[in-house]
């Protein structure tokens, strides 16, 4: 028969490794002199969690919902960080802006969710953390547009994070009655610039909803990929720079909403300009209810597609198009590049016959019931 006091210190921090850092000095602190030594060793090194789903904001409640300014006044106290995570930092309503320099050396993932902050203040707070970078992932909702400025990314990142081997980036951008375009949304095309790819960062946008996200993620083999793998050397798969590859998906869009139909039609016009200024090659509809006509006006809209997944298609059902309808789609039908389709929740033969019918060039076809 042992007790955990005995253990050694190797076990000892391979257990805590486990342990959010308030439990651990809620359960150790005051068992001997032992462990509370162990606990403040220079060598230990803990996680800490600030959740509304613990005990521990009964004690730090102040620092939830978090302005930039508290974050860096607690960030001063952990030199020792290396992994943050930190979800709902808002713009400080106090707006004065704190001189200190936080140098967190062994800051080496940095993940954030921010809410109504300027990329300006964003900026000055990633120059102050000093940090070498290697895991970095912002999600941001606000009106500042210049967040869409890839150049500025692009230059902020080659001189200020030179370590960094992950980006992930979401912007939500509101298509409200307040929507305008502007001139960062004409810059969108530069998320696609030999910067990104050279790093397998690739650009993706999604509509959900009313929001509009642009997406910087790492790049996933997908269906298409593998499929192409059969037919194409592998070198030159591998080669994601080549430009010549036409079955490499450069840009996504995927639309995922309950239901679209006309009365959505004026959401559509409003970012069509976006559609036009990036080549978006790869289309991904999960939509419960779509009706043809606007599955028609999305299409027309991407001249680039080569390739598209379907979920409870439109195209799958019995067309009654109107006359307008029917111009457009026969246009979309006679310039389309389409050579791959995935097609989700399709089980009839004469629905997967339309398909072929509708798309002539298609080389690949997945369907999953």
């Amino acid at each position: 028969i042992n007790c955990i006091e005995n253990l050694c210190n190797e076990i000892l921090f391979e257990i805590f490794d486990y342990l959010d850092g308030y439990d651990i000095y809620k359960a150790f602190s005051n068992l001997n002199i032992r462990l509370e030594n162990l606990l403040i060793s220079s060598s230990l090194s803990m996680k800490i969690e600030i959740s509304s789903n613990t005990i521990f904001d009964f004690h730090y409640k102040q620092f939830l919902k978090c302005t930039f300014n508290q974050l860096t006044i607690i960030l001063l106290h952990a030199p020792r960080l290396s992994h943050l995570h930190c979800v709902n930092i808002i713009e400080s309503k106090d707006h004065s802006k704190s001189e200190l320099m936080i140098k967190l050396h062994s800051l080496t993932h940095l993940t954030m969710t921010l809410y109504n902050l300027e990329f300006d203040d964003f900026e000055e707070f990633l120059l102050k953390l000093c940090s070498p970078l290697q895991l970095f992932d912002a999600k941001i909702k606000s009106r500042d547009r210049s967040y869409l400025n890839a150049d500025r990314w692009e230059r902020f990142i080659s001189q200020n994070m030179t370590s960094l081997i992950r980006f992930t980036f979401r912007y939500s951008d509101i298509i409200d009655d307040e929507f305008e375009l502007t001139f960062y949304h004409s810059l969108i095309n530069r998320f696609t610039s030999s910067f990104s790819i050279d790093r397998k960062w690739f650009f993706k946008l999604f509509i959900e909803e009313n929001e509009l996200i642009y997406s910087i993620r790492q790049y996933q083999e997908t269906w298409i990929d593998f499929q192409e793998y059969l037919h194409i050397n592998q070198n030159t798969k591998n080669n994601i720079n080549d430009s010549l590859n036409p079955y490499f998906p450069v840009v996504e869009l995927s639309i995922i909403r309950t239901c679209l139909t006309e009365n959505d039609e004026p959401l559509i016009n409003k970012i069509n300009f976006i559609f036009n200024m990036i080549k978006v090659t790869y289309l991904d509809i999960e939509c419960d209810q779509m009706t043809v006509s606007m599955l028609i006006t999305i299409l027309h809209s991407l001249i680039n597609l080569n390739s598209i997944t379907l979920s409870n298609s439109a195209l799958c059902q019995q067309m009654d198009l109107s006359i307008r309808d029917k111009i457009i789609f026969n246009a979309f039908l006679n310039t389309n590049k389409i050579s791959k389709i995935t097609l989700q929740n399709v089980t009839e033969n004469d629905q997967i016959e339309s398909i072929f019918k509708y798309f002539p060039r298609i080389h690949f076809l997945d369907y999953n019931v």
